[in-house]
């Protein structure tokens, strides 16, 4: 698409989560008019910008007011000198990086991205791993039925094929806390199609790797409220609720908000 086209685009939508999509009967029937979040043209500046967003933070020493909310929730789980975490759809560990620059090194940090397969591939072959950062394919792999302080996931769940098997599964690892952030939520399921450009996808502007802006799309789930509600009272008492962006997705009849929860795990279940 040309530069003019894509920039008309973000100048009339600067946000294009917020663009008006289609209802859709499945999460299947969208993902045959769009591209997977596997795209691996996609994965490949995610990746690329979490690198520029690390070097940048060692070096500036600046961040984004948005790159610290998370912070704000992810910190109630701190307990002593030690956070152990897993983060769901964490992509390339953006998360740590902010929580890296602000705790300092006084606190040992174990924090563990689950992440689709390619975005897996990715960050490995560009050295994002380390002692402390680790990538894994599947909660089962990451979580291995070891105990944690938090289970985290921002603007994730939305985006799988089946969000409750996923957050059931998150809600089943025996964690203090539970952290449920940027989902969006509605009184029935809702599948609809987002549109965003591909600069849009994870933190930064375009890295300069050879790769040309476009428009991409992928399914996202409008989940049940009193669904997810359900799945987060098994894991323990919801001890926040949390408003965020206002119609952050829109169908022609109605639009829909994100939420978040903060969930403490039930003292007895330690």
């Amino acid at each position: 698409m040309p530069p003019i086209i894509l920039r008309w685009i973000k100048k009339k939508n600067p946000s294009s989560t917020f663009e008006i999509s289609k209802v859709y009967k499945s999460y299947d029937v969208a993902l045959k008019k769009s591209e997977s979040y596997e795209d691996f043209i996609t994965t490949k500046v995610i990746v690329a910008k979490a690198k520029n967003f690390s070097r940048k933070l060692i070096i500036d020493k600046k961040i984004d007011l948005m790159s610290l909310r998370p912070l704000i929730f992810i910190l109630k789980a701190l307990k002593f000198n030690t956070l152990k975490v897993i983060d769901f759809g964490g992509a390339a560990g953006n998360h740590y990086q902010v929580v890296r620059s602000v705790l300092g090194n006084s606190i040992k940090i174990d924090w563990r991205v689950v992440e689709t397969k390619s975005m897996v591939k990715e960050a490995l072959e560009q050295e994002l791993q380390t002692e402390e950062l680790k990538f894994y394919n599947s909660i089962a792999q990451a979580s291995n039925n070891e105990v944690f302080d938090l289970v985290f996931s921002s603007g994730a769940i939305h985006h799988v094929p089946n969000p409750y098997e996923c957050l059931q599964t998150l809600a089943s690892i025996n964690a203090s806390y539970l952290i449920l952030t940027k989902t969006p939520m509605a009184e029935q399921d809702i599948v609809l199609l987002q549109r965003s450009l591909l600069s849009e996808n994870g933190s930064g502007k375009m890295p300069e790797i050879g790769i040309l802006d476009k428009v991409i799309r992928y399914p996202v789930t409008i989940l049940n409220k009193k669904k997810v509600e359900e799945i987060l009272d098994s894991f323990g008492e919801i001890e926040l609720q949390i408003n965020e962006e206002k119609k952050a997705y829109q169908s022609p009849s109605s639009s829909y908000d994100f939420s978040g929860y903060v969930v403490r795990k039930f003292q007895k279940q330690l």
